[in-house]
């Protein structure tokens, strides 16, 4: 009998290994998605909706030279049922800083406080800025950089020359394989 039991508890944890190998990307259950925004609207999955959330930090230099970039994008995109959410997930951020900051870049994204670290650590984020895109099922299709500006903490190029968060969105716009699903995104660190 304990054999037997070895060796169903070793298929389990291989069959456990090669799925995690295959699919590195999570699906989520609708219920694990739970939160409101600043404006204490509830979130809800909306059917073939896609959602771009991303990670900032209103102290993150890199976070601030991306949101004018953010902007253009939610406005070229949100009116394809692509939604975009804000997540701040420094500890102590304040709704009065979220919303100096989105005035001084004339930022519109809806803005989420996360400083309880409940959708940093359900998507498992580290940086800002860091970008997570979810299907209306909450499996995550694309997890990194927005572009390939920055190459090290640091370290940028003079202009980007891929535009990852871009490619991906128009992607899935145009029902097209999303070919980079994960990049490493170059920021600030996400305190735990």
């Amino acid at each position: 009998m304990k054999n037997i039991f070895a060796l169903s508890s070793k298929f389990y944890v291989f069959t456990l290994l090669i799925s995690l190998y295959i699919e590195p990307f999570c699906t989520f259950s609708q219920n694990k998605l739970h939160f409101k925004d600043l404006e204490n609207n509830k979130y809800q999955p909306k059917k073939n909706a896609t959602n771009v959330f991303v990670f900032l930090d209103t102290e993150c230099p890199i976070s601030q030279q991306y949101v004018r970039n953010l902007e253009s994008l939610r406005l070229e995109f949100s009116q394809k049922n692509i939604r975009f959410w804000a997540v701040f997930p420094t500890k102590g951020v304040t709704k009065e800083e979220i919303v100096i900051f989105q005035g001084k870049y004339n930022f519109q994204y809806p803005s989420i406080i996360d400083d309880r670290k409940k959708l940093t650590q359900t998507l498992d984020a580290e940086t800002t800025p860091e970008v997570f895109i979810l299907n209306d099922k909450n499996k995550v299709l694309y997890r990194g950089a927005i572009d390939n500006l920055y190459y090290d903490l640091g370290k940028k190029r003079l202009n980007a020359s891929i535009f990852y968060l871009k490619n991906v969105l128009v992607n899935i716009i145009e029902r097209q394989p999303i070919t980079i699903k994960t990049t490493t995104a170059i920021g600030c660190d996400i305190e735990r």
